[in-house]
């Protein structure tokens, strides 16, 4: 709260818009949490006992930055710095970095990479090779659907991406050069 700047008792307009970022970000795990239970936190139904099931963080993360909508992360130079003119040879050797390389063992890569792999995901769950906002959103929707229903994250990278990739650790290892071209 002390972050946010006033001026007459009134939230500054970029702060106001800062707020309205977290709390969609915030509320997005909490959705999360609720209804992809097992996932998120690594618990059964009962939460009582561990599964194999937990989320990667890039996942989480990546999920409550696309919901937030989270490109300036990307397009700023403290973040990967992509413009329309960043190469699809520059972004894959970016993404190939040591800090930006998608691994749950990496905290710039748990937001800013993990963003990019969700909205890449959402976009093979969709299916209709399109950018649009609208379109990728509803990927996202049918991403966490099949999850929901009870497939797994890696069950379901399997299946929306036609088995171009084998398995979440697959996609995670190729990320860079399959991402790259999205």
């Amino acid at each position: 709260y002390s972050n946010f700047k006033w001026e007459e008792n009134k939230l500054q307009d970029f702060w106001r818009q800062e707020l309205e970022v977290t709390i969609a970000h915030e509320m997005m795990h909490a959705f999360m949490c609720e209804t992809l239970t097992r996932g998120f936190t690594g618990l059964d139904h009962h939460l009582s006992h561990q599964t194999t099931d937990k989320f990667p963080s890039w996942f989480i993360e990546g999920t409550a930055e696309a919901v937030c909508g989270a490109i300036d992360t990307i397009r700023h130079k403290n973040g990967y710095g992509i413009t329309s003119a960043t190469t699809e040879d520059d972004i894959k050797k970016k993404l190939s970095e040591e800090n930006y390389i998608l691994t749950s063992k990496n905290v710039t890569a748990t937001y800013k990479t993990g963003y990019l792999a969700v909205l890449y995901l959402s976009y093979l769950a969709h299916g209709s090779n399109s950018l649009e906002a609208q379109d990728l959103a509803e990927g996202l929707d049918t991403l966490l659907s099949r999850i929901h229903s009870g497939q797994s994250l890696s069950d379901t990278i399997v299946e929306i991406s036609n088995k171009k990739f084998s398995s979440l650790q697959n996609f995670e290892d190729n990320f860079a050069a399959a991402g790259a071209p999205f």
